[in-house]
């Protein structure tokens, strides 16, 4: 989330550097051995952006900087919970690295009734993620 701090740290006895290219946060520092970086993201993204190591080019990830609470990552089933949603018509919005959206870019809308639980299904075409 925004203004929050992500302390970035390498255990390896190598150096690694941490390549966010994210629209507002376009930094690559180097990791020496045993050290660590602290990133505190000022600025909202609207898309999620990959933080890697140029280094070692198979460790990748993606970040999504919002600035608001309301955000999850799916279990190993696809699954995911968001909990203390404002109640009402909310969007909801769905990424996945190999599909893209999952959802239109601009979300679902989805109504929240307050103090109650509300299930969203939705599919991803799997030729999308192979």
């Amino acid at each position: 989330m925004t203004g929050q701090t992500v302390t970035v740290k390498s255990s390896d006895p190598t150096n690694h550097n941490v390549n966010f290219q994210l629209r507002n946060l376009n930094q690559n520092p180097l990791i020496a051995p045993g050290t660590t970086k602290d990133i505190t993201p000022d600025s909202a993204e609207k898309l999620p952006g990959p933080v890697s190591c140029s280094i070692h080019p198979w460790m990748m990830a993606y970040w999504l900087v919002l600035d608001h609470p309301y955000s999850a990552v799916t279990d190993e089933n696809g699954n995911f919970e968001i909990k203390n949603a404002p109640a009402g018509t909310q969007k909801v919005v769905v990424w996945q690295e190999a599909a893209g959206y999952v959802t239109p870019a601009s979300g679902e809308s989805v109504n929240i009734k307050p103090n109650d639980t509300t299930t969203l299904d939705l599919k991803i075409d799997s030729a999308k993620v192979k």
